[in-house]
């Protein structure tokens, strides 16, 4: 019940919730996380039971083989998937947050990624609702580096921008070298 209120309160009120899990280890963040994929997780496996073999792959017959392809594949995939996803963007923001002043070490930088990809993680299965939870959660995540490492919004925002911009920048740069 107490993961519920989180996911509630980041989507209502990001700044008190992010105050109230200062003091909390990684350990409940990485649960946070997973009890936010698991119903990510079950969406996606209804779906993939049951639109892929009736809709997508009608032509291939067995349709009770192609459902439990989507049990074996969906469930990993989007549980791995989502943990790495998560977890590298917090890894690759957290330099740009020590350049910029952040002292309270990577754990709250984990934390701010984490909890900043709340309406990220929620609107994967419903694709139009993605085109502005990105948008949503970094501006949450910009809250909790506010919040969590103590930066001034400024320097969140900018801790955020870099390495959006370094991504583009190389994929320009390797889009130019390979076409």
């Amino acid at each position: 019940m107490r993961m519920l209120r989180r996911i509630a309160g980041m989507l209502r009120h990001a700044g008190a919730t992010l105050d109230e899990i200062k003091g909390e280890r990684l350990r409940s963040s990485l649960l946070y996380l997973l009890v936010l994929l698991l119903p990510v997780t079950g969406v996606l496996l209804v779906l993939s039971l049951i639109v892929v073999p009736v809709f997508i792959f009608p032509q291939l017959g067995d349709r009770e083989y192609m459902g439990f392809v989507g049990i074996g594949l969906m469930v990993p995939l989007v549980l791995t998937g989502g943990f790495f996803v998560v977890l590298l963007a917090g890894l690759l923001l957290h330099p740009f947050v020590c350049l910029l002043g952040g002292r309270q070490g990577l754990r709250r930088t984990m934390q701010a990624a984490i909890y900043g990809s709340t309406p990220l993680v929620l609107s994967v299965w419903f694709p139009p609702a993605m085109a502005a939870t990105p948008v949503w959660s970094s501006v949450l995540t910009g809250i909790g580096l506010r919040r969590l490492q103590e930066l001034t919004t400024a320097r969140a925002v900018t801790a955020i921008v870099l390495p959006l911009l370094l991504l583009f920048g190389l994929g320009l740069a390797a889009g130019l070298v390979f076409w």
